[in-house]
């Protein structure tokens, strides 16, 4: 200062609380007719921006000490970096510095995730880490947007109803993080036109399929690119391109070694890619309480189905499907995730009996089943019983002796006999 010369520098300082801050300082001499007359100074908050460059190196330092290959992920993510600062102060106004300071760090740091990841791949605890499912699919399309708006394309995210209350094996993050690997493909070699993500998911017994659709207005681009990278037709000099490769091997390797699947080709101008993967289903929080409650409803006698349908329908349970017959019953239990079945007996081509004896000893179904028949034979009660079902009460019903049974159902424990 004594020199009349500006100074910038960044410094650590701490709160009363003991944590940490950084500071960014500015001084800046002022001169009027060759004389200085005072200093200007400018202090900004960069505690966010140090703490991801710690992590960085954190992460690169770890990547280096189990695989050299990993080095390429981290060239791709300070490539990335510098190419993303450049774009944050080319025109940012002062008015939209800090929305757009903050947009930029949040991207970064979600590619920091997204190479990390990649970099320490570990499947088993994945396996042992459930996630939600529409977290998961926000995340992923926060992060699409940031791109867009960076790059300037424009982006359109759609996710399906289905995924809203789905909590399901972590594995299910590799499929994610393939859409994400082709994003950061994009980021880093070529600028869309637009892009647009679809994620749909479908439950069948204890299982989910995902579905995620993605599709890139670039004339084939990605495409192109993705094929180079595969047969290795590159300008070998090129260091972006080796990393690119690595990181694709690394994107598909991940997706293979989690059973999931990809398909790809042109869709008129567009790269069209189609991620399908199936998961352990860990809860469905709408099949909690009566709300979203599905149950199915096996009877040959229409009447009886309109009247025992109704009879739910005052006991909070709207989500109810039919079949015919015991044959029926089973296929359709087969093929969809019911929480409850009500069997009737005596039914055409499969009696409810050899119904229950099928879903429970050959298809081991776990929906509980209660039995609701005008067969009181001791017989035929113990018969259902020892075929797996939950319990026997008989026609005609009565809607409190249902409630009960059902809720009995719900917790699990096995109820009496009731009539």
């Amino acid at each position: 200062m004594k020199a009349a010369k500006p100074i910038d520098c960044e410094i650590i300082n701490y709160h009363k609380d003991g944590s940490e801050y950084w500071i960014d300082i500015s001084i800046s001499p002022v001169f009027e007719n060759g004389e200085l007359v005072k200093f200007i100074a400018v202090e900004r908050d960069i505690t966010q921006r140090k703490q991801l460059e710690i992590k960085l190196q954190t992460d690169r330092n770890l990547a280096l000490s189990e695989s050299e290959q990993s080095e390429n992920l981290f060239y791709l993510l300070n490539y990335f970096v510098v190419q993303q600062n450049k774009l944050a102060l080319k025109g940012m106004s002062e008015k939209e510095d800090t929305r757009n300071s903050r947009e930029h760090l949040e991207l970064l740091e979600s590619v920091r995730h997204h190479v990390a990841f990649m970099a320490s791949h570990d499947k088993n605890q994945m396996l042992s880490t459930p996630i939600a499912l529409q977290s998961l699919s926000q995340s992923l399309s926060q992060d699409f947007a940031k791109f867009a708006t960076k790059m300037e394309f424009a982006y359109s995210g759609s996710i399906d109803d289905s995924v809203e209350s789905l909590l399901v094996a972590g594995n299910a993050e590799t499929l994610f993080r393939f859409a994400f690997h082709l994003a950061m493909l994009i980021a880093l070699t070529h600028r869309p036109d637009a892009m647009t993500l679809q994620v749909k998911a479908s439950v069948k017994q204890d299982k989910v399929q995902l579905q995620l659709e993605f599709i890139v207005e670039d004339h084939g681009q990605l495409l192109e690119l993705i094929q180079k990278l595969v047969t290795s037709d590159y300008d070998s000099s090129s260091r972006l391109m080796a990393a690119l490769e690595y990181a694709h091997r690394k994107a598909v390797t991940s997706i293979n070694e989690s059973h999931g699947q990809v398909t790809s080709g042109l869709s008129g101008n567009n790269s069209r890619f189609s991620l399908s993967q199936t998961v352990d289903l860990v809860e469905d929080n709408k099949r909690q309480g009566s709300a979203g409650y599905k149950i199915l409803i096996a009877e040959d006698n229409k009447v009886n189905t309109i009247v025992l349908t109704k009879l739910l329908q005052t006991l909070g349970y709207d989500t109810v499907d039919t079949a015919v017959n015991g044959k029926q019953a089973v296929d359709m239990a087969k093929d969809n995730r019911y929480d409850l079945i009500l069997m009737d007996n005596h039914m055409p081509e499969m009696t409810g009996l050899e119904a229950t004896q099928k879903l429970k000893q050959q298809h081991a179904i776990d929906a509980p089943i209660i039995a609701c028949t005008a067969d009181t034979s001791e017989q035929a009660t113990q018969d259902f019983l020892d075929f797996g079902a939950q319990s026997v009460i008989y026609k005609p019903l009565k809607k409190a002796l249902l409630s009960r049974e059902i809720d009995a159902a719900k917790s699990g424990a096995r109820a009496e006999l009731a009539s």
